[in-house]
Protein backbone atom coordinates (compact mmCIF):
# COMPACT_ATOMS: atom_id res chain seq x y z
CA UNK A 1 0.00 0.00 0.00
CA UNK A 2 1.47 3.33 -0.93
CA UNK A 3 2.02 5.99 1.77
CA UNK A 4 0.14 8.65 0.19
CA UNK A 5 -3.18 8.20 -2.19
CA UNK A 6 -2.51 9.57 -5.78
CA UNK A 7 -4.71 12.79 -6.81
CA UNK A 8 -6.91 11.40 -8.86
CA UNK A 9 -8.50 9.35 -5.74
CA UNK A 10 -9.47 13.15 -5.39
CA UNK A 11 -10.69 14.00 -8.62
CA UNK A 12 -7.61 15.80 -9.51
CA UNK A 13 -4.93 15.52 -12.90
CA UNK A 14 -1.99 13.58 -12.10
CA UNK A 15 0.26 16.71 -12.70
CA UNK A 16 -1.18 17.99 -8.98
CA UNK A 17 0.69 15.65 -6.97
CA UNK A 18 4.01 17.38 -9.67
CA UNK A 19 3.17 20.85 -8.11
CA UNK A 20 2.70 19.55 -4.88
CA UNK A 21 5.72 17.68 -4.81
CA UNK A 22 7.79 20.93 -6.09
CA UNK A 23 6.29 23.03 -3.26
CA UNK A 24 6.76 20.66 -0.61
CA UNK A 25 10.52 20.49 -1.67
CA UNK A 26 10.43 24.50 -2.13
CA UNK A 27 9.59 25.10 1.59
CA UNK A 28 12.56 22.50 2.60
CA UNK A 29 14.88 24.17 0.67
CA UNK A 30 13.49 27.14 2.35
CA UNK A 31 14.22 26.28 5.64
CA UNK A 32 17.39 24.69 5.57
CA UNK A 33 18.58 27.85 3.92
CA UNK A 34 16.33 29.59 6.81
CA UNK A 35 18.58 27.78 9.40
CA UNK A 36 22.08 28.61 8.06
CA UNK A 37 24.50 30.36 9.94
CA UNK A 38 24.62 34.00 8.68
CA UNK A 39 28.18 34.83 10.24
CA UNK A 40 31.06 33.65 8.23
CA UNK A 41 32.88 32.97 11.24
CA UNK A 42 31.87 31.57 15.08
CA UNK A 43 32.77 33.35 17.92
CA UNK A 44 36.23 31.81 18.36
CA UNK A 45 37.50 32.34 14.78
CA UNK A 46 36.31 29.05 13.67
CA UNK A 47 34.18 28.53 10.27
CA UNK A 48 30.56 27.04 10.13
CA UNK A 49 32.03 24.22 8.68
CA UNK A 50 34.39 23.69 11.54
CA UNK A 51 31.87 24.05 13.82
CA UNK A 52 29.92 21.35 12.60
CA UNK A 53 32.67 19.08 12.30
CA UNK A 54 34.21 19.46 15.98
CA UNK A 55 30.41 18.82 16.80
CA UNK A 56 30.59 15.67 14.85
CA UNK A 57 34.08 14.68 16.82
CA UNK A 58 32.51 15.41 20.03
CA UNK A 59 29.15 13.13 19.19
CA UNK A 60 31.10 10.72 17.81
CA UNK A 61 33.28 10.28 20.26
CA UNK A 62 29.99 9.58 22.96
CA UNK A 63 29.04 6.95 20.75
CA UNK A 64 29.26 3.43 22.79
CA UNK A 65 31.28 0.49 21.25
CA UNK A 66 29.41 -1.95 19.83
CA UNK A 67 27.73 -5.32 21.38
CA UNK A 68 28.79 -8.35 20.49
CA UNK A 69 26.38 -11.07 19.78
CA UNK A 70 29.28 -13.94 21.57
CA UNK A 71 28.37 -11.58 24.54
CA UNK A 72 24.69 -12.28 24.52
CA UNK A 73 22.69 -15.45 26.60
CA UNK A 74 22.13 -18.01 24.47
CA UNK A 75 18.42 -17.43 25.51
CA UNK A 76 18.79 -14.01 24.03
CA UNK A 77 19.16 -15.04 20.12
CA UNK A 78 16.82 -17.81 20.75
CA UNK A 79 14.32 -18.40 17.78
CA UNK A 80 10.63 -19.46 17.39
CA UNK A 81 8.78 -22.27 15.79
CA UNK A 82 8.79 -19.58 12.73
CA UNK A 83 12.47 -18.83 12.51
CA UNK A 84 11.69 -15.55 14.29
CA UNK A 85 13.49 -13.89 17.13
CA UNK A 86 11.77 -12.06 19.91
CA UNK A 87 10.79 -8.78 19.53
CA UNK A 88 13.04 -7.54 22.75
CA UNK A 89 16.32 -9.65 20.53
CA UNK A 90 15.57 -7.44 17.73
CA UNK A 91 15.44 -4.16 19.75
CA UNK A 92 18.59 -5.28 21.05
CA UNK A 93 20.38 -5.58 18.01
Amino acid sequence: MPNQDGPEIFGMHGNANIAYLRNESAKILNTVLNVQPRESQGANGASPEQIILDLIELLQGQIPEHIQKTSFHKEILKVNAQGLLHCYSTVLL
